[in-house]
């Protein structure tokens, strides 16, 4: 069972944050001595895309204008820090009977408090978003166009308890919930997390910490089976050079599993790998991952996945990035999925930016394979720091 401490309703926890939030940033913009920075982006794009609905046997490609506002603010009062972000996802489809036409609010409130020896933060997050972008890496599970709508509210503590040692401790709460004509397969679900993390300095180059971890999966359906777990995990972090950084971590999990008629217990391993190299003109990374994770299927996914990420900037007024991404769930017949995907950028002026690019996805869950691909250009308007 989760401690009762984690049982406060979701809903209060995010609304009185939000409320708290928002009261307080109205009230520091007021404040001679607090320094306010905010930022308006507006892009626009004309997208096409050849089969959405990853069909394997009748492609149907469709059309869609593209609208995303979106709104940040950072306030520094002295030790703390205020922060604000708000968007709207709004979608005009060719076919709303195969992409809905959508207007999906973002919304992001946080403040943190930094003291002598170390910081505290809380922060509340509101997410909706098209199954067809969320599912596809998360589950692989292809349901329509549906929408999932996520909440989470979260707290972070650091001290620093030497000058070598550090403790993290981080609290979650997490509510998803899919709305749409057709769910099938997708099981809303409540996750709670505790994470506590023990950090020390080695040396100039090298860190070495290890991580404790637990979590409680509730997913909203009949008979579903509830899950707790718990992890423990070794890693370092190793500045290589001014250039490369690597982060490795390997360790244990146990995940017991209840519903009303069975109880079942087991064990696997988790580790993970990443990689930031940093030049003058390119940055690029790599994960690779085995994870356990909350998930929309009913149960705790079990994930393989490797990330790669290049960007280039070609010159001052020119970038390119190129991204790849595969996951297989173990737990859902080792489906696979892939993602590739190239942009481009061409500032016009300080105000402006141009946008071309490039998206293929391919689905396989071992009795059916699917991909689509899809072409986007667009315009962007910046308004910062006014």
């Amino acid at each position: 069972m989760m401690p009762s401490s984690l049982k406060i309703s979701l809903k209060t926890i995010v609304y009185s944050l939000a409320m708290g939030v928002i009261i307080l940033l109205f009230s520091i913009t007021t404040n001679t001595f607090a320094t306010t920075v905010q930022s308006l982006t507006l892009p626009l794009t004309f997208e096409y895309e050849s089969n959405p609905r990853l069909s394997s046997s009748e492609e149907q490609p469709i059309s869609r204008v593209v609208l995303v506002p979106n709104y940040s603010l950072i306030s520094n009062q002295g030790t703390d820090q205020w922060s604000a972000a708000a968007s709207v996802h709004i979608e005009q489809s060719s076919d709303d009977t195969i992409s809905q036409n959508r207007s999906d609010p973002s919304i992001n409130l946080g403040w943190t408090h930094d003291y002598e020896t170390g910081r505290f933060g809380v922060t509340a997050l509101l997410n909706d978003q098209s199954t067809r972008v969320s599912e596809f890496t998360d589950s692989g599970i292809v349901s329509g166009d549906n929408t999932r709508k996520t909440r989470t509210a979260s707290v972070n503590w650091l001290n620093n308890l030497s000058d070598r040692t550090s403790l993290t401790l981080n609290i979650a709460t997490t509510k998803v919930m899919f709305e749409g004509l057709v769910t099938t397969g997708l099981v809303d679900f409540q996750h709670n997390l505790i994470n506590a993390k023990l950090n020390y300095v080695l040396n100039e180059q090298v860190d070495i910490f290890t991580q404790y971890s637990f979590s409680g999966y509730k997913p909203e359906e009949v008979n579903g089976t509830n899950s707790e777990t718990i992890s423990f995990d070794l890693g370092l972090t190793w500045n290589v050079s001014e250039n490369l950084n690597v982060t490795s971590s390997a360790g244990l999990n146990e995940t017991k599993s209840e519903n009303s008629s069975l109880t079942t217990t087991d064990e696997s391993w988790q580790a993970a790998l990443n990689m930031q190299y940093t030049s003058l003109r390119a940055n690029s990374n790599l994960n690779l991952s085995r994870s356990q994770s909350p998930g929309s299927t009913g149960s705790v996914s079990e994930m393989n996945q490797i990330t790669v990420g290049w960007r280039y900037r070609l010159s001052e007024k020119d970038d390119l990035s190129l991204n790849y991404n595969w996951g297989q769930n173990l737990t859902q017949n080792k489906t696979e999925t892939q993602l590739f995907s190239a942009n481009y950028t061409r500032q016009i002026s300080l105000s402006w930016d141009f946008i071309l690019s490039a998206e293929h996805r391919v689905r396989d869950d071992r009795l059916t394979r699917a991909s689509s691909s899809s072409a986007m250009a667009g315009i962007i308007y910046k308004l910062p720091d006014f």
